[in-house]
């Protein structure tokens, strides 16, 4: 099959031909969100190593379990998203801490110039410590929303929310961050 008839080809169909055999329709699943998956792995976590092995993890376990995947009208890059979401439980589980707030830090190494990387990571490292004193829930807004440039509607496919809740928890969740960093400048 071309190239381009993949790139049509939607998310079930991709799915239902896995399934089939065809190993190369996975692979495009792969393509289509292994880069949005390790962008959210990435803010989970501290090391680019660490988000590499654990994308390739929760695509693993995608496969594995692609004979007992449903089609239940929810998007596959959701699916994926909790894959990811039990992957960094059990990561973290076995290393008996937490995520830590400083692992938003996911500017590329590869920019052309070293002082405005220098900017922005301290700029993602601020940011960080403040969002690690919101909810969890409110974090995962923000990440998802901000972070993914996810939509409100992916964002509620993806936690099993409305967009309209996800619209008022990232607008509350943004109006926490910014009276956190407030009482900070003021002290």
């Amino acid at each position: 099959m071309s190239e381009q008839n993949n790139d049509a080809a939607t998310d079930v169909e991709l799915i239902t031909r896995a399934k089939a055999g065809e190993f190369e329709a996975f692979g495009e699943l792969y393509r289509r969100y292994i880069a949005l998956i390790y962008r959210y792995l990435r803010s989970r976590v501290s090391l680019k190593e660490e988000a590499e092995d654990l994308a390739e993890e929760v695509f693993l376990k995608a496969f594995q379990g692609l004979e007992r995947y449903e089609e239940r009208g929810v998007p596959y890059g959701a699916y994926l998203y909790r894959i990811a979401r039990h992957t960094l439980v059990d990561y973290y589980r076995k290393r008996d801490s937490q995520p830590s707030a400083a692992t938003i830090d996911t500017v590329e190494d590869d920019q052309s110039d070293p002082a405005l990387h220098v900017d922005q990571r301290e700029q993602f490292r601020i940011i960080a410590h403040y969002l690690g004193m919101l909810p969890q829930s409110d974090q995962e807004v923000i990440r998802l929303r901000l972070l993914l440039e996810l939509s409100s509607e992916e964002t509620g496919q993806w936690l099993g929310k409305r967009a309209g809740t996800v619209r008022v928890q990232l607008f509350r969740a943004i109006k926490k961050l910014r009276a956190l960093m407030a009482d900070d400048e003021q002290r």
